[in-house]
């Protein structure tokens, strides 16, 4: 006699559910950059700007979109010496790397401001321009930044053009990382000529103007100036995005109407 086999809810186990290998590979994907960034804090120093670099790239895509916090937050911690980071360090800064626009940064004395700038290249290995109103500050800030890994900063004034002749060949030649200077540097026919160089302004990727609301005390308008002359090298947002992009930054302890109305976006610090 034949026996009629039951399919019942056993038989229904040994069925191997179908898996969609796209979205293995997405899991495992997903899994190496939250492996990777859970390593940051012991990777070798040597190492450290290229994974931060590769983790960048990675991030930029929608999908990996959600680890972008996490790689600023741990990147920063590193940057600091194991302290945690203030949480709006770490939005002004994925702010910048991730290409959300220009940026507004107004905090106190103390906050922790510069670190945001003084990270950029060590996350997205384009140079950084830093405007500052005094070259006192401007050393204080080059020995900070020498701290940094793999960061090679210049302070621009007079006095360091007479020291080295070449400094600007050597700027052209993308040998340093950050690039420190007064307004009246910034907008002198040579420092312009340097950056309608295409090889130059290409490795640009943010202008940061430090301690705004000084250089507006001085009477010095800069976001203003710069946001309408459509002829300026650092008004012409277009011509520095012809490869990869360039954000301006703009570091303040008080905002006003000025700031807003310069084309910037002010961030909720």
């Amino acid at each position: 006699m034949r026996v009629k086999r039951r399919r019942g809810r056993a038989h229904q186990h040994e069925i191997p559910s179908y898996q969609n290998p796209a979205s293995l590979q997405s899991a495992s994907i997903q899994k190496t950059i939250e492996e990777r960034i859970s390593t940051i804090a012991t990777t070798p120093e040597k190492e450290l700007c290229s994974v931060l670099q590769e983790l960048v790239k990675a991030c930029l895509i929608r999908k990996n979109a959600t680890y972008q916090h996490d790689l600023i937050f741990h990147g920063l911690q590193r940057l600091l010496g194991g302290r945690l980071p203030r949480i709006n360090q770490v939005r002004a800064l994925r702010r910048i790397v991730f290409r959300h626009g220009d940026t507004i940064v107004s905090a106190k004395t103390g906050f922790g401001k510069s670190i945001i700038f003084h990270a950029i290249p060590i996350f997205i290995r384009r140079i950084v321009i830093q405007l500052i109103p005094l070259s006192k500050l401007g050393e204080e800030q080059k020995r900070s930044i020498e701290q940094l890994p793999e960061a090679r900063p210049c302070l621009v004034t007079a006095e360091t053009k007479h020291t080295n002749p070449n400094l600007y060949k050597e700027i052209a030649a993308g040998l340093y990382t950050h690039i420190l200077m007064g307004p009246e540097q910034a907008v002198s026919d040579e420092f312009r000529d340097l950056l309608l160089n295409p090889d130059v302004k290409n490795k640009i990727g943010v202008v940061a103007i430090d301690e705004l609301h000084v250089m507006e005390q001085c009477g010095i308008d800069l976001p203003t100036s710069a946001a309408k002359d459509s002829n300026s090298s650092w008004g012409d947002h277009s011509s520095r995005s012809a490869v990869g992009y360039c954000s301006y930054v703009y570091l303040c302890e008080e905002l006003n109407d000025t700031y807003t109305k310069s084309g910037g976006i002010v961030s909720p610090l």
